[in-house]
């Protein structure tokens, strides 16, 4: 019984680490959105021992609302990824295309049906990432089932 309650605790502290992280996001205009997201994907490599590749392909333009909207989707996806689908592997991808910047986060977690309903219900994230891509413009796609992973992906305009 003590065992149960400290691996609790463990948890419980983890879980609070994470959600002051998600409060109190990386100076943006200090570090910028490449740096950020790498402080993130750094601190949850650590707190839940998971495998993350972050791969940056170009200099991006500083933006600050574009930037704070597409981190916050970042760190959405991959609180995702490693809460509840327990993925053990996780890919990042923030790169600049023809006139978009594009996040994609990857994962072969358990995987979910995006549009049910019930689960939208109870977990908000989904709708948040949603409502935050369209605050800036973007499109917003996520593509998952049961068994296959989840793959999400932002295209915001450049600044």
């Amino acid at each position: 019984r003590v065992e149960r309650l400290a691996t609790l605790s463990r948890e419980a502290l983890e879980e609070l680490r994470s959600l002051v992280l998600e409060l109190r996001p990386a100076e943006l205009e200090r570090d910028g959105l490449a740096r950020a997201l790498a402080k993130h994907v750094d601190v949850l490599r650590r707190v839940h021992d998971v495998a993350i590749e972050l791969s940056v392909d170009g200099v991006l333009e500083p933006d600050g609302e574009r930037d704070r909207e597409l981190l916050r989707i970042a760190q959405e996806a991959l609180n995702n990824a490693v809460r509840h689908a327990r993925a053990s592997r996780v890919s990042v991808l923030l790169a600049l295309e023809e006139g978009a910047l594009r996040v994609e986060i990857s994962d072969d977690g358990a995987g979910f049906e995006p549009g049910d309903p019930e689960l939208r219900s109870r977990h908000l994230g989904l709708t948040s990432m949603e409502e935050r891509a369209a605050a800036i413009g973007a499109t917003l796609s996520i593509s998952s089932s049961p068994g296959t992973g989840t793959r999400v992906v932002v295209e915001a305009p450049r600044g």
